[in-house]
Order: structure tokens, then C-alpha cells, then sequence
């Protein structure tokens, strides 16, 4: 089954901090149905290009948001493309909520990983 498939980087201005900063924020939008989430990063909006929804300029911030932006969207298409193959229906909240499950797990299991290896090494020691 076919449909429209759409994703936005966008900074929400109704929500500008103090020192200038705005947050970023991502929609994506299915068949017409949206959904949207924060990126929990913060960029200035004289670095912000709305055109092609990345940060302009080569600083180490501008870098940074848009590899973020960039490896945000690979995800976010790869997640669809499987919810398509398998289930042959896909809604914008299937795609986030898949996405966000992943790097719930991916972070959640690296910091357990660093723990235990942590542990081991302070016990190897500890035996030497």
C-alpha cells in the first residue's frame, strides 16, 4: 500500500530559552496524520536554515545538529521502510514510537555494557 511519507526539522519558537537558544523539534507526517517530537538539542536561530531544516555555517555546533539531523532522518527511514515491509500499514506514531524503543535500548544496554565493564575491570584489579 503506498503513502505519503514526510519529515520536518523544525526549531519551536514559542519555546525560546533565555540565552536565545530554540529547541529543536522533529514531525512526521503520514498519509497526512502527524506526529511530532523534541530532539532535546537547542539551536540559535541565526544558524537555522527553514528551507533545508539544517544549521548553516561550520562550526562544531552546526556540525553536531546536523549530524544529528542527518543520522535522525536515516533512522526515522529505515524504521519506515521496515514497519512497511512487515505490517503493510504505517502510521507517523508507529514510526516514532519504534524509533524512540530502539534508542531507549541502544542507550539503556551501552550504559549496562559499561557498568559490568567497568566492575570487571575494578575485579581484575582487585585479584592482581
Amino acid at each position: 500500500m503506498r503513502s505519503t511519507f514526510k519529515i520536518l526539522f523544525y526549531l519551536k519558537r514559542d519555546k525560546q530559552k533565555a540565552n536565545g537558544m530554540i529547541p529543536l523539534y522533529c514531525r512526521i507526517t503520514v498519509d497526512g496524520k502527524e506526529t511530532r517530537f523534541g530532539m532535546k538539542c537547542d539551536v540559535n536561530p541565526k544558524y537555522w536554515d527553514v528551507k533545508t531544516g539544517k544549521a548553516t555555517g561550520r562550526t562544531a555546533d552546526a556540525v553536531k545538529i546536523n549530524a544529528l539531523v542527518n543520522n535522525t532522518k536515516a533512522s526515522i527511514y529505515r524504521v519506515y521502510r521496515e514497519l512497511q515491509e512487515r505490517d503493510n500499514y504505517v502510521t507517523a506514531e508507529k514510526v516514532k514510537n519504534v524509533r524512540w524503543k530502539r534508542n531507549w535500548l541502544i542507550t539503556t544496554c551501552g550504559l549496562a555494557l559499561g557498568r559490568l565493564r567497568d566492575c570487571l575491570t575494578f575485579s581484575v584489579r582487585k585479584l592482581r
